[in-house]
């Protein structure tokens, strides 16, 4: 089941339920795939939620996204993250690096693993990176091609420090 849908058209409202967000230091909409889309600088702004239950994803879980990067980033760029303030303990993140690679990546308390694959510029894409619990397939589509995959034992975890300032971005 979907747990949370945040169309950027015009709103940071969860369309399925009531995990509503926030624009942050100067996030905007602008024209999107479909309608309108969050619009980022590249600097410090951001979409933010709150840290719920329902977005503690332990087994399996989905994150899909369409992004058009104009540019690589110069440091670590989220798409979407579940964390806190604490460094390293995200239980899962969807980002695009400085060498231009998107990374779907997924943290137990103990450790962590992931999966990535070249991201084109300059173009809408749409991204799905998925973990499966039964299997332990982990796999990153992009435009609905398998590009990276692995299996796993690591599997996201729940509690984030509440004095960290936990939630989604």
């Amino acid at each position: 089941a979907v747990v949370s849908h945040w169309t950027g058209d015009n709103t940071s409202l969860d369309a399925v339920g009531s995990n509503h967000a926030s624009l942050i230091s100067g996030a905007t909409y602008a024209a999107g795939q479909v309608n309108s889309a969050f619009s980022f600088d590249g600097v410090n702004d951001r979409v933010q939620v709150a840290d719920s239950p329902s977005l503690k994803l332990t087994h399996s879980l989905s994150i899909e996204a369409w992004v058009n990067c104009t540019s690589l980033p110069t440091e670590q760029s989220m798409i979407l993250f579940r964390g806190d303030d604490r460094s390293g303990l995200d239980p899962y993140v969807l980002n695009v690096k400085p060498d231009g690679t998107v990374r779907f990546e997924i943290a137990s308390l103990t450790g962590g693993t992931g999966v990535q694959t070249r991201l084109p510029l300059n173009q809408f894409v749409h991204i799905a990176a998925t973990l499966d619990d039964a299997t332990g397939e982990m796999d990153l589509y992009i435009n609905a091609v398998l590009l990276a995959h692995t299996t796993t034992a690591v599997r996201p975890f729940a509690n984030l420090d509440p004095n960290s300032s936990p939630g989604i971005g």
